[in-house]
C-alpha cells in the first residue's frame, strides 16, 4: 500500500478548507509570538520549510483536516485519490481551479505561493514523492520574469517524470522551458469566449473534436507556435482564428493549457480536469504500481501534516473565559408600515434624526425583491458602543488601534486589529438561540453595524500605500434597533439583554411602539412628495457635475496606461477610481433623503458617528451575505448603460446592448470568476455556484449587468475569515486582485477611504450582509467626498470610460446641487427682508 506518512511542510499560504489551530510565523522562524500578527486567509493541507524573508512574515497558518471530505466526495470513478500540488502565481482564479481539482482528485491539494519556498526544499519534497501531480496555476506578468513564475520553471524542468498540468502563465512557461518563444498575442483576450479545436490529444478525451467546445481566455501573451520545439506537441487551436491553445510533451507528462478550464463559462473544464488526473493515475500505474489502490472509501488523512500552534494563535481560538449569555427580545407591529405617514423615512426621522449617533440600513429600493429589510438605530442599552479602528501610518508594523467609547461615555483604546477585536467580541456575547428567534424573518438580531474601509486590503490580500483621512473601520454595537420587513408592512423593535437585566428595557420597547403608532395619526408628508417638490426646485443649470482630482485628460492617460498595462500581461481587469470633492454646506441628513429618493437602491445606507465621519450611501450592489443557515451569496456589479426613461422602446435598447456588449459581459464574467475564487476559499467544495450569470437589473438612473454567485460555507470558518478572504470586493479592484491593487495604488495616488469598501452589519448570530460602497458620499472634517470610475479592459475607449465615471457620479452631484439650492433657499426664508435684499 501507499505510505500514509507524510511530513508537514510548514510555509505559509492560503487555503479555503476547515480549520482548527494555527501558527504565526515571522521572517524564516516559527512559533513566535507576535501581538499584530495579521494572517490572511488560512493556509494549506500541507505548508513548506524556509519561508523568504520576502514573503509576508505575519501569514496565519492553519491546519485541515479532510478524511471525512475523502469519505464522502471521491468520485466513484477515480480507484484512489490523487494529492495535488497546486503552485499559485498570486493570481485570482487559484481556487476555482482547487475545487475542481479537488472533485476529480479525491483529495484536497496542497496550495503554496510560487515564492514561499525555496526550490531546494520543494524539490527534496517532490523526489519524494509527496505528490502525485503539479498543477501551475495563472497568473500575472509573463513567465521571462522570475518574479512572476517563481518556482514554476524548475518544476517545469526538473522535475520529467511527475505529471505537470499548466494553465495559462503556467502552459506559457511549459512552452519557454523548452526554447518557444512567448510574444504578443494577435490581440489581448481577457474574459473572452472563443470555440476550441483540438487533437484528440487524452487530456481531451470525451470532448468532440469537430464540433469544438467554448473556453474562456484570460491572457494577451501566447507561446509561437512556430517556435515550439520537436519535444512539444501542439494539441489545441481557436476554431476562428488558430491560436495555439495547448500542448503537450513528447516523452513527459507535461501538457499546459492556455485557456482557463477553471472559468464558469468553460465548457468541459470538469472533464479536462478528470482527464488530467486519469493521466496521473496511468503514470503511477507504470511506475508506482507496487504502491496498491486506494478505494472510494479509502480514509487516509493528513494527520501527520498538523503543524505546532503558538500560544497567541491558539488563545484566540479557544472559548473565551469568560462569556456574557445575551438574549433577543421584541416587539412586533403588524402591518404597521405604509409609504406616506408610517414610512421607513418617517419613522427614522421621527425616532433618530435628530442623534449624531446613527445608522439606517435602508433598502430604499425593494423593487423586483431585491431588498427586503432596513434596520435602523442609535445609542441603545447597557451594551452599546461606537468603534473606531486605524491602521497603522504607512511603512509601520503593528495589528492598529482601536478607540471604543462605551454606553456609559467612558473609553477604551487598544492596540488590535480590527478583525480580532471582533472575532473576541462576538465570542464574547453569546446570542441564546430561541424557537422563537430562529422564526424571524430577517438574519440581523444585534451586533456590529458600520464600515469597513478600502485600505483594510492592508490586512487581506493587499499593501498599505496611503493613509486614509477617515478611520479604516467605524461601526456600533447595536442593542437596540428597529427592524422593518418592507415586503409584509411589519415593524419590529428589537433589543438584546442579559438575563440579570430582564426588563429594563420594556419601557424603551413600549415608547418605540408608541412613538411609530403616533405617526400613524400624524399628517407627515410623504418621501415622494418631498423630493418631487426638491427636485423641481433646482434650476437645471445648477445640476453641475463636481470637478474631478483627474481632469480629463489625465484619466485619460491613465486608462490608457491600464490598457498598457494590461497588454502587457501585467491584469486582466482593472477597476480605475477618481474622487470629487467640495465643501460639506448642506444638511447631511437633507443628502442622503434626496439621494434616497431620485436614486433608491437595495442596499443604501446612512451612517451618523459622532465627529464623523458621516456616509450617505446609495449602492446597488451587495458585496457578500452569508445567512444563519451558512449559505454565502455576492452580487458583483460590472456593466453600465444610462437609461432614457422618457422613452420605452429606446430604454428596452439600451438595456439589450448592455446584456450583449462584448466588454460589458468581459468585465462582468471577470468578476464572476474571482469571486467564485474568493468563495473558494471559505466554501465546502463543489458548492460554489452561479445561479444567475450577466442579468440586467435596471435602476432610476442606469441599467447594471449584475450575476449572483453562491456557496456553502465550511463549519469551522468564522464570519471574519470569510469577509477577509474576498475583501476588498473585487468589483471594485479588478483581477487578479493583489497586482491590480499595486497598479491602482501607484495610478490613483490616494487613499479611497470607505468608499470601494463595505457597509452592513455583523450579527451576533454568525449572520452579516455588506454591500459594495459606491455611490456614496462622505462627509467628513468639513469637506464633501465622492467617488467613481470603471472597470477598464483592453476593449476600453478613454474617452467613453471618462464618460461613463461622470455618468456614476452624475446622480450624486444632482443630489447634492439640490441639497446646497434647499439650504439656500432655507437661509434665504429666514434672513430679514433688509439681508435679503442687501
Amino acid at each position: 500500500m501507499r505510505p500514509t506518512i507524510r511530513r508537514p511542510l510548514s510555509t505559509p499560504s492560503y487555503t479555503p478548507v476547515r480549520s482548527s489551530a494555527s501558527i504565526c510565523t515571522r521572517g524564516k522562524h516559527f512559533g513566535s509570538a507576535h501581538p499584530g500578527c495579521e494572517g490572511s486567509v488560512a493556509a494549506t493541507s500541507t505548508s513548506f520549510a524556509q519561508v523568504r524573508i520576502q514573503a509576508d512574515p505575519f501569514v496565519e497558518v492553519c491546519r485541515e483536516r479532510i478524511g471525512r471530505f475523502r469519505r464522502t466526495t471521491m468520485p466513484r470513478d477515480a480507484t484512489r485519490p490523487i494529492h495535488t500540488l497546486l503552485i499559485d502565481n498570486y493570481d485570482s482564479y487559484t481556487y476555482n481551479l482547487y475545487h475542481y481539482l479537488a472533485e476529480a482528485n479525491g483529495a484536497l491539494p496542497t496550495v503554496v505561493k510560487n515564492d514561499q519556498v525555496e526550490w531546494e526544499v520543494l524539490h527534496s519534497r517532490l523526489k519524494e514523492r509527496e505528490f502525485d501531480n503539479v498543477v501551475i496555476s495563472p497568473g500575472p506578468g509573463t513567465p521571462a520574469n522570475p518574479n512572476d513564475i517563481g518556482v514554476c520553471k524548475q518544476v517545469l524542468r526538473q522535475c520529467v517524470d511527475l505529471p505537470v498540468l499548466g494553465v495559462c502563465l503556467g502552459h506559457q512557461a511549459l512552452g519557454l522551458v523548452h526554447g518557444a518563444s512567448v510574444v504578443e498575442a494577435p490581440y489581448p483576450a481577457h474574459g473572452y469566449c472563443s470555440q476550441l479545436t483540438h487533437k484528440k490529444h487524452r487530456l481531451f478525451a470525451g470532448i468532440q473534436a469537430a464540433a469544438g467546445f467554448s473556453v474562456v481566455r484570460y491572457h494577451s501573451l501566447v507561446l509561437d507556435e512556430r517556435t515550439l520545439p520537436a519535444c512539444l506537441e501542439p494539441i489545441a487551436w481557436t476554431k476562428e482564428d488558430s491560436i495555439l491553445m495547448a500542448i503537450a510533451h513528447a516523452s513527459r507528462p507535461h501538457f499546459g493549457v492556455q485557456f482557463h478550464p477553471e472559468s464558469i463559462c468553460t465548457e468541459h473544464g470538469k472533464t479536462i480536469i478528470s482527464n488530467f488526473r486519469d493521466l496521473t493515475l496511468e503514470c503511477l500505474g507504470t511506475s508506482r504500481a507496487s504502491l496498491g489502490i486506494c478505494t472510494a472509501n479509502s480514509t487516509v488523512a493528513r494527520e501527520e501534516d498538523e503543524t505546532p500552534t503558538s500560544n497567541s494563535a491558539r488563545c484566540r481560538l479557544e472559548p473565551p473565559s469568560s462569556a456574557t449569555p445575551l438574549k433577543l427580545k421584541w416587539v412586533k407591529l403588524d402591518e404597521c408600515l405604509d409609504s406616506s405617514a408610517c414610512s421607513s423615512e418617517a419613522i427614522f426621522l421621527a425616532l433618530y434624526g435628530n442623534s449624531d449617533d446613527s445608522v439606517w440600513l435602508d433598502s430604499s429600493s425593494t423593487e423586483g425583491g431585491r431588498a427586503r429589510f432596513s434596520f435602523m438605530g442609535s445609542r441603545g442599552g447597557e451594551h452599546w458602543k461606537r468603534v473606531r479602528y486605524s491602521l497603522p501610518a504607512v511603512g509601520e508594523q503593528g495589528p492598529g488601534s482601536i478607540d471604543v467609547e462605551y454606553s456609559d461615555g467612558t473609553r477604551k483604546l487598544s492596540c488590535i486589529s480590527i478583525w480580532d477585536y471582533l472575532d473576541e467580541t462576538l465570542r464574547r456575547l453569546q446570542l441564546q438561540s430561541s424557537i422563537g428567534s430562529s422564526l424571524l424573518p430577517f438574519d440581523f438580531h444585534g451586533g456590529f453595524v458600520g464600515y469597513f474601509g478600502y485600505e483594510l486590503k492592508s490586512s487581506t490580500c493587499g499593501s498599505q500605500a496611503h493613509t486614509s483621512s477617515c478611520p479604516d473601520a467605524c461601526l456600533f454595537f447595536m442593542d437596540r434597533f428597529v427592524a422593518i420587513d418592507h415586503k409584509m408592512g411589519d415593524i419590529y423593535i428589537m433589543t438584546l439583554e442579559e438575563d440579570s437585566s430582564e426588563g429594563c428595557n420594556t419601557q424603551w420597547m413600549e415608547n418605540t411602539a408608541a412613538s411609530i403608532r403616533q405617526l400613524t395619526l400624524d399628517s407627515f408628508p410623504s418621501t415622494s412628495t418631498l423630493s418631487d417638490q426638491r427636485d423641481c426646485m433646482i434650476p437645471e443649470k445648477k445640476v453641475k457635475t463636481l470637478p474631478a482630482r483627474d481632469s480629463e485628460s489625465v484619466y485619460m492617460n491613465k486608462v490608457q496606461e491600464c490598457i498598457d498595462l494590461m497588454v502587457r500581461g501585467e491584469s486582466y481587469e482593472i477597476c480605475l477610481t477618481t474622487s470629487m470633492e467640495t465643501k460639506a454646506e448642506l444638511d447631511p441628513l437633507e443628502l442622503y433623503r434626496v439621494f434616497r429618493t431620485i436614486n433608491p437602491a437595495p442596499y443604501s445606507a446612512w451612517l451618523s458617528f459622532a465627529g464623523g465621519p458621516i456616509l450617505c450611501c446609495c449602492s446597488p450592489e451587495r458585496f457578500l451575505k452569508l445567512d444563519r443557515h451558512g449559505v454565502v451569496e455576492a452580487k458583483p456589479i460590472k456593466g453600465t448603460a444610462k437609461r432614457c426613461k422618457a422613452n420605452a422602446v429606446v430604454d428596452s435598447k439600451l438595456a439589450e446592448d448592455l446584456r450583449n456588449s462584448v466588454k460589458d459581459r468581459a468585465e462582468n464574467l471577470m468578476i464572476v470568476d474571482l469571486l467564485r475564487n474568493d468563495l473558494s476559499q471559505f466554501c465546502e467544495v463543489g458548492t460554489v455556484k452561479v445561479p444567475k450569470l450577466m442579468h440586467v437589473e435596471s435602476y432610476a438612473t442606469v441599467h447594471q449587468l449584475v450575476s449572483t454567485v453562491v456557496g456553502k460555507k465550511c463549519a469551522e470558518k468564522r464570519p471574519t475569515e470569510c469577509i477577509r478572504a474576498a475583501f476588498p470586493g473585487g468589483s471594485m479592484t479588478g483581477a487578479p486582485k493583489k497586482r491590480t491593487m499595486e497598479i491602482l495604488d501607484k495610478l490613483e495616488g490616494r487613499a479611497r477611504g470607505p468608499y470601494s469598501g463595505s457597509i452592513g452589519f455583523l450579527s451576533l448570530n454568525g449572520a452579516f450582509d455588506l454591500n459594495i460602497v459606491i455611490r456614496t458620499s462622505v462627509i467628513n472634517d468639513g469637506s464633501l467626498t465622492i467617488g467613481a470610475g470603471g472597470a477598464i479592459t483592453v476593449l476600453s475607449d478613454p474617452k467613453s470610460e471618462y464618460e461613463e465615471m461622470q455618468l456614476k457620479a452624475g446622480a450624486l452631484c444632482k443630489g447634492i446641487a439640490i441639497s446646497q439650492h434647499l439650504s439656500e433657499t432655507s437661509v434665504d426664508k429666514t434672513m430679514p427682508e433688509s439681508q435679503e435684499h442687501s
